[in-house]
């Protein structure tokens, strides 16, 4: 983050992220989290009753399953 702005450069944050599966906390607001994850593989299948999720891709591919669709 640069200090002077509070501002996030992801794809620095991003070159940061090593592994077959790394999340990390970037920041909150109010009572949510928003965090960056790094995946080389399939993620188990998992449900957010209360929350909403928002996924932005900023290299490669993305495959979302969703339950009955």
């Amino acid at each position: 983050m640069d200090e002077a702005t509070g501002v996030i450069h992801l794809l620095l944050r991003a070159k940061e992220l090593s592994g077959k599966y790394q999340n990390v906390v970037l920041g909150k607001i109010n009572d949510q989290v928003i965090r960056m994850a790094m995946m080389t593989e399939p993620y188990f299948w998992h449900v957010h009753p209360d929350s909403d999720e928002t996924f932005l891709g900023v290299e490669g591919v993305v495959v979302l399953e969703l339950d009955h669709r």
